[in-house]
């Protein structure tokens, strides 16, 4: 019979992947590393219980200057990030809520969104410069006069849908969209 305490700590630990479904952290690893040998360098962060902006950017004050933060969860919906967004330079966010949440003005150099929900995210004036995505929605987000040069973005995954998005005036120069998730189709 198991306990309460005992139940719980099953409930925390992430399932076995499957080998063609790696865990969502391993989509961190940019095009052409092998996931399995960087991971070592990352400090992997356990947001699945963090609900405050200001506990994430704790978290990432406590990475050492040399490992590449990854964040992996976290329910920042309608959040302001301005605040947190200095610390996620080179960072990835995976599998994190962040619908509705306010990104203006911010500036984060080669940010990494992995199977994230932007929907109505407000990231008008960002400045993003290589941006990677990995199976991101932006329905209806504002990134009007956006920096976003040599963003890469990849569907990777159903759901990924560009209504409502504003990219007015914003810097596209060197970004690629690939809109297909069963082969490379390039939508612009």
């Amino acid at each position: 019979m198991f306990t309460l305490a005992a139940a719980l700590a099953l409930a925390a630990q992430e399932p076995e992947a499957h080998p063609e479904n790696p865990p969502v952290t391993d989509l961190c690893a940019l095009p052409g590393e092998d996931a399995a040998a960087v991971r070592a360098t990352w400090a992997i962060i356990d947001a699945r219980e963090m609900y405050n902006p200001m506990d994430l950017a704790d978290a990432l004050r406590a990475v050492p200057a040399s490992k590449p933060a990854v964040v992996h969860g976290g329910s920042f919906k309608g959040a302001d990030m301005r605040k947190v967004a200095p610390l996620l330079a080179g960072a990835c966010l995976a599998g994190t809520e962040l619908e509705g949440s306010n990104w203006e003005g911010t500036e984060i150099p080669n940010l990494r969104l992995v199977h994230i929900d932007l929907v109505g995210a407000r990231a008008a004036r960002v400045r993003w410069p290589g941006l990677s995505t990995h199976g991101v929605n932006p329905q209806g987000s504002d990134f009007t006069g956006a920096d976003l040069s040599g963003m890469r973005f990849v569907s990777a995954r159903q759901g990924a849908d560009f209504d409502g998005v504003s990219f007015r005036a914003a810097n596209l120069s060197g970004a690629s969209f690939a809109c297909s998730i069963a082969y490379p189709s390039w939508c612009m």
